[in-house]
């Protein structure tokens, strides 16, 4: 869908009238004008008016970094902003009285067009009370954990956030377990480290006697971090560390929100569980330019599933991977170290663009801006810069110009979508595009999604049947 709403009037001036000019430009979406602002890095006020209701969006350094409309600040008030459909905007040298946003500027275009879709509508349907983003029914939260004052903050959360109704809490997963037995949660966040029973043990309880989507809250620690992705691999479907300042905590809202969002949209009780890695005995470092690449992409459980295949894949000649997940900020590095020890490949966290090389795999979070680049010296990928088109749609189109049918694209659990053009180009390509099936996947609306996109020209495969089947592919 095009991203956000298209103004027929944009008025804009400098806060000196006498020296600036007066615009009209037709036809202009939001997201376009955002992308030139931040390509601009000064600092503005975007300020925007629809009928009677009236919001600002503050720019500074390339970024977005406030926003408010009504009672609204933050993230909150920009995704209101966005799904306006019409209106009149002023454009001005304004300083932001504040800062209460700090996801890059794409990740919040992509996610406003994410929720725009969610709704199926392009229309304005909410009135100017209405919650920004709503779940069709209530969100029914069990927390877990030893700390009352972490449980009374987490329920302050779910209370600002709508639509959820936390319907016990627990100190420990012993007394959590007696929960379950009188409740049937559609989520629970989970404590990793709890007296009389810790959050493992509790874990697996859960798995067996009372499926339900687990969201593992815990301090992140480098020497226990191993400990925690055991989680990751018992059925937990993600991580979020717990917030240390209110930068952290801001993140921490806007994953909670994500999740809630889709908690109707998962299956547990279709989660396969991981086998604990081993360290690999041979070590594949880096070599030559790679003749062939595979671009895996997840979302909401996607990590489970990057869990199982990483560690199995197998050397191959001349193979690159670069792996896009919906991770949790703080969570890139550790996880690329994570998997880098018990991969026979090498693997990296993508920061900024790197070769692509045999036996190479780049680990980047979902929304970056990428984009594969090639010359007769070798290859590469790359994060591009404000201005550009970005994209996973345009990533992988970047990607099929420089390696053809020796481009492979894997899609597990949560993955994002693909654009028609993008589909139509694999299909001409004969590249080769496989899609988990979404009977194994957690969260399989996206793929199958997918599935109906591709046909016949996709595979549908397991994860555990990935690694034999790219091996077989690779050396062909």
């Amino acid at each position: 869908m095009e991203t956000g709403a298209v103004f027929d009037t944009i008025d804009g001036v400098t806060n000196q009238p006498a020296k600036g000019f007066d615009a009209h430009l037709h036809d202009v979406s939001l997201p376009e004008l955002i992308q030139f602002i931040c390509l601009e890095r000064k600092a503005r006020e975007l300020k925007v008016k629809r009928g009677q209701e009236e919001g600002s969006i503050y720019f500074e350094n390339g970024e977005i970094v406030h926003a408010c409309v009504g009672g609204l600040e933050g993230e909150e008030a920009f995704f209101k902003i966005l799904s306006w459909q019409s209106g009149s905007l002023i454009l001005s040298h304004n300083s932001s009285p504040q800062k209460t946003i700090d996801l890059p500027w794409s990740f919040l275009v992509m996610e406003a067009a994410k929720r725009m879709d969610e709704e199926g509508s392009h229309v304005e349907n909410h009135a100017s009370t209405a919650e920004p983003e709503a779940v069709p029914q209530s969100c029914k939260v069990l927390i877990v954990d030893d700390s009352e004052l972490f449980r009374r903050e987490l329920e302050k959360i779910f209370s600002d956030l709508g639509n959820v109704d936390v319907i016990a809490t627990a100190s420990n997963g012993k007394d959590a377990l007696h929960s379950l037995e009188k409740e049937q949660p559609d989520l629970i966040t989970l404590d990793a480290n709890m007296p009389v029973m810790g959050g493992d043990l509790a874990l697996k309880h859960i798995m067996v006697k009372s499926p339900a989507p687990v969201l593992l809250v815990s301090g992140l620690s480098a020497h226990s971090f191993g400990n925690l992705m055991d989680f990751i691999r018992l059925g937990a479907i993600d991580f979020l560390p717990k917030p240390e300042n209110q930068e952290e905590r801001e993140l921490f809202v806007a994953r909670l929100r994500s999740c809630i969002s889709h908690f109707d949209e998962f299956h547990v009780e279709r989660l396969r569980r991981s086998r604990a890695p081993k360290p690999p005995i041979l070590k594949a470092r880096p070599g030559l330019p790679a003749e062939k690449l595979l671009i895996m992409n997840g979302g909401w459980g996607g990590l489970l599933e990057v869990l199982k295949i990483v560690p199995s894949l197998t050397k191959a000649p001349a193979f690159s991977a670069i792996i896009t997940l919906d991770l949790y900020p703080q969570l890139l590095e550790p996880v690329a170290k994570y998997l880098d020890a018990y991969s026979m490949h090498t693997v990296a966290p993508l920061l900024a663009g790197g070769p692509l090389l045999e036996s190479q795999l780049w680990i980047s979070r979902k929304g970056e801006p990428l984009e594969i680049i090639g010359d007769a010296d070798g290859r590469a990928v790359r994060l591009m810069r404000g201005g550009q088109k970005q994209g996973f749609s345009r990533m992988v189109a970047s990607a099929l110009e420089v390696y053809g049918k020796e481009l492979s694209v894997l899609f597990v659990s949560g993955a994002e979508e693909l654009d028609a053009q993008a589909v139509d180009a694999l299909k001409a390509a004969g590249a080769t595009v496989m899609i988990q099936d979404p009977a194994t996947a957690l969260h399989p609306a996206p793929l199958e999604s997918l599935e109906r996109k591709f046909g016949q020209s996709a595979k549908v495969i397991s994860c555990e049947e990935v690694c034999s089947f790219c091996e077989e592919m690779f050396h062909a």
